[in-house]
């Protein structure tokens, strides 16, 4: 395990893309979207050993041609991958039911009672606010700083700008004499 090759994969809804070979496991279906650490023995690449980023074991990804096909695959490989298959439908169906159920629903499946806040909704939940948010700072001389690069720029781009129209008027002038 320790010598076989490694890289990082993307999961994405059908599973691993590598070496222009597609890898499914119903595990993956938890991690789509997600950046995995795969590993695969060089002799035999039919099978990748998915890990999490913190170094956990996901699953072990079989090639999907092979089980398609059924070339490579023997029986009991294509009955334990269709197994796997419905049961991937079954937790897909539960997570999207679980997904579209309402608010208020979800909290009396949960045994707390619904929240007396207007229209029902509980006001206590925080958002969750992207990590790249950027803020000026507030301070006035923060702020007088700025404005004074600001007008700065603007008159060099003035003088550059009356430097070309000078030369441009100069030319013409000469032109016309």
């Amino acid at each position: 395990m320790l010598i076989m090759k490694s890289e990082r994969a993307k999961v994405y809804s059908t599973g691993i893309q590598k070496h222009k070979r597609l890898y499914t496991d119903e595990a993956l279906g938890l991690h789509e979207g997600q950046w995995v650490n795969v590993k695969w023995d060089i002799d035999n690449p039919t099978k990748l050993y998915v890990y999490a980023l913190d170094g956990s074991k996901i699953c072990e990804a079989h090639e999907a041609e092979l089980l398609g096909m059924g070339r490579a695959a023997d029986e009991d490989q294509i009955s334990a991958h269709a197994a796997k298959q419905r049961r991937q439908y079954r937790t897909v169906r539960e997570k999207l039911a679980e997904l579209c159920t309402p608010y208020e629903e979800r909290e009396t499946l949960q045994g707390t009672r619904p929240s007396a806040a207007v229209g029902g909704l509980d006001l206590s939940i925080k958002a969750d606010h992207p990590e790249k948010v950027v803020a000026l700072p507030a301070s006035r001389t923060f702020r007088a700083e700025a404005e004074d690069q600001r007008k700065k720029k603007q008159q060099k781009d003035n003088k550059f700008l009356n430097e070309k129209a000078g030369d441009a008027l100069a030319r013409l002038r000469a032109m016309g004499e």
